[in-house]
């Protein structure tokens, strides 16, 4: 019996998260207690842009969906914009508490990889907006598998306050839920004659991602803690 659509994404982001967990450098930096505070402003930078960036994706995958005659799929991308609003305020009030702890300002500039990854998945939402649901799963799922590590080695290893990493570890408590959740649904939402397409914009996000955790450790391995 062949695996189901949602599942097997599902499998595919934990292969990636263990694969990060193991391998990549940023994750052992954090470990070693190397990442600086104002490398974890950075990547909280991206992550307000993030997620200031999905209830727009969520709506104007709605108003797709209503277009190529998919009520069902536009109810939920509308239950799921309720569900994202104002998540950017988390972001907004941990890099409050970086600056007041670290005296950290970082650019309020996102990474080129994350801006690239977005704007794909607008072109992904305006040709098919289900294939948008593999990027939804990949980017809660990833939080789920990889969000207690990151954070714990963030506060435990690098200093960094549990107040000042309120966006992650809000979204880990939410997105255990919503996972466990959607992959109950999506494979009614998902349409399976088109089952590669859905890898594409996975495989897709995962190469954007990548390239940004390259970023940002590259951007600070010499950095006055990295080199202690």
């Amino acid at each position: 019996m062949e695996q189901s659509l949602a599942r097997a994404l599902a499998k595919k982001i934990e292969t990636y998260a263990e694969y990060l967990r193991r391998k990549h450098p940023l994750l052992e930096m954090a470990q070693h207690g190397t990442f600086p505070p104002e490398g974890v402003a950075t990547y909280l930078v991206n992550a307000r842009y993030m997620v200031s960036q999905t209830p727009g994706h969520m709506s104007a995958a709605a108003r797709r969906s209503l277009e190529l005659g998919r009520p069902d799929l536009a109810a939920f991308f509308l239950r799921k914009r309720g569900e994202e609003l104002g998540h950017d305020r988390w972001a907004d009030s941990d890099l409050s508490v970086l600056s007041a702890r670290f005296g950290v300002v970082p650019e309020d500039q996102p990474s080129r990889h994350i801006r690239d990854m977005l704007h794909s998945i607008a072109r992904v939402i305006d040709l098919e907006p289900s294939r948008y649901l593999a990027y939804t799963l990949f980017v809660e799922y990833l939080t789920v598998l990889l969000g207690p590590v990151w954070t714990t080695a963030l506060s435990h290893n690098c200093g960094i306050p549990s107040e000042g990493l309120t966006v992650i570890t809000r979204h880990v408590e939410l997105d255990v839920g919503h996972v466990a959740e959607e992959l109950r649904e999506l494979d009614a939402l998902l349409t399976i004659e088109n089952r590669v397409h859905y890898f594409d914009v996975l495989y897709a996000s995962m190469r954007y991602f990548e390239l940004y955790c390259d970023e940002l450790y590259e951007n600070y391995r010499s950095s006055p803690v990295a080199a202690e």
